[in-house]
């Protein structure tokens, strides 16, 4: 994900537009598990590849989850962002974000409840 020929060209092959559908893009607890090169790598090549209509949605860990308790600890991989700063990019990127919500009870696991952001935004 984090080499953006590769990811352009994937996207290219598995995504098959048929005159004007419009193409949704999601992304479940993915931004947390990467870099934050990886997620603005991923990010502009979306927004490269979307046309005007589509349809962006990703749900991750925000910066008021750090402290909640994880059921998965230790050496898992999980970064926590700043919600403001992902819509930031998304704007910037050509999005207008539609849907913001965050809080506790998105996404509980087991015995935990991460405090979470869901974003569905358009491209423009």
């Amino acid at each position: 994900m984090g080499d953006e020929a590769a990811l352009n060209a994937a996207l290219n092959q598995h995504v098959v537009r048929t005159g004007n559908e419009k193409v949704f893009f999601y992304a479940r607890f993915f931004f947390h598990a990467v870099s934050s090169q990886t997620e603005q790598i991923v990010l502009k090549t979306i927004a490269s590849f979307a046309r005007p209509g589509d349809i962006f949605a990703a749900e991750f860990r925000t910066l008021e989850d750090e402290k909640c308790k994880k059921h998965f600890s230790g050496k898992h991989r999980r970064r926590f962002i700043k919600t403001s700063d992902f819509i930031a990019a998304l704007t910037k990127l050509g999005f207008a974000v539609e849907i913001e919500q965050s809080g506790n009870g998105l996404a509980p696991f087991r015995d935990e409840d991460p405090r979470v952001a869901r974003l569905v935004a358009k491209k423009i």
